[in-house]
C-alpha cells in the first residue's frame, strides 16, 4: 500500500500541461478584445505558443492597448522574450524567487541559481531603458525561507540597484512547508530578528513587510 501511494504522488497525468499544443487557444484568442494579459506558469518564457500570441497582437498593433503580467521563475529570461515584451502598453514581471543560491536550489530543483543571475542581469539593462517594464520579487514564504527573507531583500537592493520592496506571499501548501510548524524558540528568534530590522529599516514599505511577518509568524501557530 505504501509504495502505492508513493506511485501515485508521482504518476502525473501530463495531458492536463499539453493544452498548449493541443487546443485551438491561439487562433480562439485571436477573437477576443483584451486590455490586461495573466501568463503564469509552467515557465511562459519557454512557452512557444505564448510567443505565437505575443506576435499576433505585436503584428495586429493590438499591443500598444494592452496591459501584461508575468509570473516566472527568472531562471529563462532571454532578449528574445524581453524584445517582445516591450512592444506592450505595460509589462509587470513577477519574479518568484524564494531564495539565494544553494538555498534556492533546495527549494526549486533543478533549477540554478546562475541562470536567476544571467535573468536578472539581461533585465536591469532592459529595465534602465523601458519605461512600461515594472519589475517586482515576490517569494513563497514557508518554514524553509522565513528566516532570510531579508537577505532576499538585499539581495535586490544590491543587484537591481533600486529599493525595491519585496511582496510577500504565504505558502497555502503543502502543511509540511507550514509557517506553523516552527517551534517557539525558533519563532521567538525570528520574530526578533525582522524587530530589529524593521526598527533600522529607512524605507517604510520595508519597515513595513518586516513588521507583517513578525505577527505573520505570530499568527500561523495552528494547522487545520
Amino acid at each position: 500500500e505504501k509504495k502505492g501511494a508513493l506511485k501515485s504522488v508521482y504518476n502525473l497525468n501530463t495531458s492536463d500541461f499539453d493544452w498548449p499544443d493541443t487546443s485551438n487557444f491561439v487562433q480562439d484568442f485571436k477573437e477576443l478584445d483584451v486590455d490586461r494579459i495573466y501568463f503564469t506558469g509552467g515557465e511562459p518564457s519557454i512557452n512557444e505558443k505564448h510567443y505565437e500570441i505575443l506576435d499576433y497582437l505585436i503584428e495586429s498593433d493590438k499591443c500598444k492597448n494592452i496591459t501584461l503580467e508575468y509570473n516566472t521563475n527568472a531562471i529563462s529570461i532571454t532578449k528574445r522574450f524581453l524584445n517582445k515584451i516591450i512592444n506592450f502598453k505595460t509589462v509587470i514581471l513577477t519574479l518568484s524567487i524564494d531564495a539565494l543560491e544553494e538555498k534556492f536550489y533546495y527549494l526549486r530543483y533543478p533549477g540554478k541559481w546562475e541562470l536567476v543571475n544571467r535573468s536578472v542581469k539581461i533585465l536591469k539593462e532592459y529595465n534602465s531603458n523601458c519605461k512600461n517594464l515594472f519589475v517586482n520579487v515576490t517569494p513563497t514564504i514557508s518554514i524553509f525561507n522565513i528566516d532570510s527573507i531579508n537577505v532576499i531583500q538585499d539581495w535586490i537592493n544590491n543587484k537591481m540597484e533600486a529599493t525595491t520592496p519585496i511582496n510577500l506571499h504565504i505558502l497555502e501548501g503543502p502543511n509540511w512547508m507550514h509557517l506553523g510548524l516552527l517551534g517557539e524558540k525558533s519563532r521567538k528568534k525570528i520574530q526578533l530578528h525582522y524587530e530589529n530590522l524593521s526598527n533600522n529599516a529607512t524605507n517604510e514599505v520595508i519597515r513595513n513587510n518586516y513588521k507583517n511577518l513578525v505577527n505573520i509568524i505570530e499568527k500561523s501557530r495552528i494547522i487545520d
